[in-house]
């Protein structure tokens, strides 16, 4: 069979009318969400997926394959990528080494929702749906709207939505893993491609993936005559698919106990669900499906619901069974544990999932119970037009003609129907797009200005970021309508404050975080703090730059590595009690050099180094030099110990981490809130931290290989399978045990054969705004960006506890509103005095610091005051002492 004829008979099986349809739902659907493909900063979760995207770039760019390794952008860091569905993040970072990582993560964003419909169509062939209720099906995919907005819909992955990105891929393959599963079960053959589904599901969004694997017990039980053949064959199956999933699950399972069971978890809508008395109100008014408008999706799946028990009995729709029964595991989820509890509860993993997440299964059958009934219906009109008119005799019935006026009439039929869904999903769009518009601008402006704060910050030197908490003031600190602390997962900095968002150990600790104390920001290693000018600043901290009204202040004695005492005995902890547990040892308010051991659920055990707080008068020792390489997962530091002691990381605890003292390996321990420490002991010593990744990827990949064959070969062996193997499963077998051979005989690192490049991240620092604050002020160079475009500069230098400056600076400040007018900066040290900055702030003048000041300070001088015109031209130097307004005012006028 050549290729030409296989599409035209693909072609002929589906109907060119019905393939049409189809194609223009891809295309309108496109259209109207165009607006996503703009890189912007989202308000939501798209932020973390797209720090996850860009790790992985990076990692590819140094000549990493991300299937593991110590993701330190948010909260204190994880293994993020073998504790999460990271396939979709580690694909898109191969991308965007290419392209972007940015760019890739918009592009696949846009590209899998506007191409869902087909998805929807290939599964409901699948399911034994009619070609033209397929292409219909197909239709109503796209104008879908929830009470929850955590469904299969546009509200999901838009940015004025939940920014729900991973669940995107797993909606794109679920509706196949289901339908091709329930084939295989049912027809005793292609388990390859239904195995393969499911696996990729697993892969993609462990979520839906639980849902997928809870459904393969249903395909046996729809017909319990033919028990005999479907349990092996879901046996087979679902064995199969495990051994392709165990590449993702068995690293995620093996390591589980490191991470953070959250308290905030243990109970609520999202964990139990909302009950049967708010669930049933939705199903009832429709609101599951038609949010807001007349609920024509809901009713249309409510009259296939019918075609489909009136179908029940009839052995080849295979869909009136199944489709049903996947409707009722999914109600009976999502009503949840208010009153299904005892049900719930059997269901192995029930307690690992969010029940609330579950409308997607009654959405998805809805949709294609949708298809049929439009179907049905336009079979009854175009019946009724064939036998009570002439339009069919002089067409032709039963010709392509009239199959092809049909499916146009079909389609014609259900827009009208759906003319409130549509328009009211293309006004969402455009609102959306609206929204996306003003966010560009304010990232262009303001965001600027951030840009330049975490700039300086950079070259300043390491350190954690905090700009609040989306549980604090931080929700409300904007740029545009996105959240500061949820934008700085957009740059390559280590940030605290976007929280909740990967199940480190120290994500619940966080929320407890008091951040107007720099003794806990600095127990948390926090270095930076950005925050509105105008907000009080935290005590005992130091403003260092202020621009566009961003306030940069530094934590002083801050960093990654600190150098401590632990004191007490340790202390015994749950996975769901750290929590509570570091929080009341925040409250104990030690001293930053004493620290205390945690022993979480009997696997870190360690002897303190200090009995009590008494014994530990002052830290044990000094940090002489430390490198961190926070995306490779390293820190080196030389430390001079007086006495015994531990030498700690502000990054979390984990199983994978190696210690290194002196090139000797050290058992880690952990640390008060929950990090990472070694016991070193006196004397000078070189002390390396190094995160190893899971060893046993290449061999799980060898093992998915095998199951993928084996799945295609078993259906042959039993005589219901293909005569022959298609050359596309022998590649897609070969290619997985390749890679994973491959990675066997080369060990366990993740190395690939390319040397490394220069790293691009989806937001880079700017070179310019870097230089500009940290080479000091070359009054020919450097200073330029920094000059007002249309009026002289004058700056206010100082050194460290200036007595008369803020008089001066008040003067200069009232002085600037007379003619001639000038813009005004005060320049200073990089621990400028608290008061002096504060009224600056008060003044709404803009301040740097730089530890380069002497060039314009000469020796003896407290502070001068610096005339510049608008290109960076000296018109005159004073100091203070001798400062006389009325020469400036000259030396401005000339």
């Amino acid at each position: 069979m050549n290729v030409r004829h296989a599409i035209r008979t693909w072609v002929h099986r589906w109907g060119r009318g019905n393939l049409g349809l189809i194609a223009a739902t891809v295309v309108v659907n496109g259209w109207v969400t165009r607006a996503l493909l703009q890189r912007v900063s989202y308000p939501n979760d798209a932020a973390f997926h797209e720090a996850m995207v860009d790790w992985a770039s990076g990692r590819v760019g140094a000549g990493h394959l991300p299937l593991d390794g110590w993701f330190n952008r948010l909260s204190s860091g994880l293994a993020q990528f073998h504790h999460y569905q990271s396939l979709p993040h580690s694909v898109t970072g191969l991308l965007g080494w290419a392209v972007g990582a940015e760019s890739a993560f918009v592009w696949t964003n846009w590209a899998l929702w506007t191409t869902w419909p087909i998805a929807v169509a290939v599964a409901a062939r699948a399911f034994g749906l009619r070609p033209r209720a397929a292409a219909l099906a197909a239709v109503c995919s796209p104008l879908l709207v929830s009470a929850t907005g955590y469904g299969f819909e546009l509200f999901s992955y838009s940015w004025l939505g939940n920014g729900l990105w991973s669940q995107l891929w797993g909606m794109w393959v679920a509706p196949l893993a289901l339908a091709w599963s329930a084939r295989a079960v049912a027809e005793g053959r292609r388990f390859g491609r239904a195995g393969a589904a499911v696996a990729l599901t697993v892969a993609c969004h462990l979520p839906t993936a639980w849902f997928v694997l809870l459904c393969l017990g249903l395909w046996p039980l729809v017909r319990p005559s033919q028990w005999r053949q479907r349990v092996p064959r879901t046996i087979v199956l679902a064995v199969g698919s495990l051994a392709m999933s165990a590449w993702v699950l068995v690293p995620l399972l093996t390591d589980q106990w490191a991470t953070n069971d959250s308290a905030f978890d243990a109970g609520g809508d999202f964990p139990d669900s909302f009950g049967w008395r708010k669930v049933g109100g939705w199903l009832v008014h429709g609101d599951l499906t038609d949010r807001g408008r007349l609920p024509v999706i809901a009713l249309l799946g409510g009259a296939g619901l019918v075609l489909a028990l009136l179908r029940w009995r009839r052995e080849p729709t295979r869909w009136a069974r199944e489709l049903p029964a996947v409707l009722l595991l999914g109600t009976i989820l999502f009503v949840g544990r208010d009153p299904f509890a005892p049900i719930i509860d059997l269901l192995p993993g029930a307690d690992q999932v969010f029940l609330h997440r579950y409308h997607v299964a009654i959405q998805l059958v809805v949709i294609l119970l949708a298809g049929v009934a439009l179907d049905r219906l336009g079979a009854v009109v175009f019946d009724a037009v064939g036998r009570h008119t002439r339009v069919a005799p002089s067409i032709g019935a039963g010709t392509r003609r009239w199959a092809l006026v049909r499916s146009v009439g079909a389609a014609v039929l259900a827009l009208v129907i759906l003319t409130p869904a549509l328009a009211e999903r293309a006004r969402f769009a455009n609102e959306d797009a609206s929204w996306i518009a003003q966010q560009a601008e304010a990232d262009t402006t303001r965001g600027a200005a951030l840009e330049e704060l975490l700039g300086y910050a950079a070259d300043r030197g390491p350190g954690k970021v905090y700009a609040g908490r989306i549980n604090n003031w931080g929700d409300g600190f904007l740029i545009g309508r996105a959240p500061i602390p949820i934008m700085l997962g957009y740059y390559p900095v280590s940030s605290i404050g976007f929280n909740l968002r990967i199940a480190s150990l120290s994500a619940d600790v966080e929320t407890y975080l008091d951040d107007t104390d720099a003794a806990q920001l600095r127990r948390f290693g926090v270095r930076w703090v950005i925050q509105a000018a105008n907000r009080q600043r935290p005590v005992g901290t130091h403003l260092v730059a202020l621009v566009d009204g961003l306030a940069l202040y530094e934590v002083p004695d801050s960093g990654w590595i600190s150098v401590v005492d632990t004191v007490g005995e340790p202390l015994r902890t749950t996975r769901a009690e750290l929590g509570e547990t570091a929080r009341e040892e925040l409250a104990a308010d030690r001293p930053p050099w004493q620290a205390r051991v945690v022993n979480l659920e009997g696997r870190t055990p360690a002897e303190p180094t200090a009995s009590d707080a008494s014994s530990s008068p002052g830290p044990p020792g000094t940090v002489s030099e430390s490198t961190v390489d926070l995306d490779g997962g390293r820190f080196e530091v030389d430390v001079e110990m007086g006495r015994p002691g531990v030498v700690t990381a502000a990054t979390n605890f984990h199983p994978r981490w190696e210690a290194r003292v002196d090139g000797e390996v050290v058992p880690t321990q952990m640390v008060t809130p929950s990090f990472l420490g070694v016991a070193v002991p006196e004397g000078r010593h070189r002390v390396e931290f190094v995160y190893r990744a899971y060893p046993l990827y290449w061999w799980w990949l060898l093992v998915a290989a095998i199951a993928l064959a084996a799945l295609y070969w078993w259906p042959r062996r039993r005589g219901t399978g293909p005569s022959h193997v298609r050359p596309a499963v022998v590649a897609s077998a070969l290619a997985v045990g390749s890679l994973g051979l491959a990675g066997c005989a080369g060990g366990p690192g993740h190395r690939v054969a390319r040397a490394p490049v220069a790293r691009t991240t989806q937001r880079s620092l700017s070179e310019a705004t870097r230089s500009t604050l940290m080479t000091g002020f070359d009054l020919n160079d450097t200073l330029g960006s920094l000059l007002a475009a249309d009026r002289p500069t004058v700056l206010l230098v100082t050194r460290q506890g200036c007595a008369s400056c803020e008089a001066a600076l008040l003067s200069l400040r009232e002085r600037a509103f007379d003619a001639p007018n000038y813009s005004l900066l005060l320049v200073g040290v990089p621990r400028l005095d608290s008061d002096l900055a504060d009224a600056a702030i008060a003044a709404g003048v803009s301040v740097y610091a730089t530890s380069s000041i002497d060039e314009l300070l000469a020796t003896g001088d407290e502070a001068v005051v610096v005339a510049l015109t608008p290109d960076g031209g000296v018109l005159g130097t004073w100091p203070l002492d001798e400062f006389d307004h009325d020469d400036l005012a000259s030396a401005l006028a000339d």
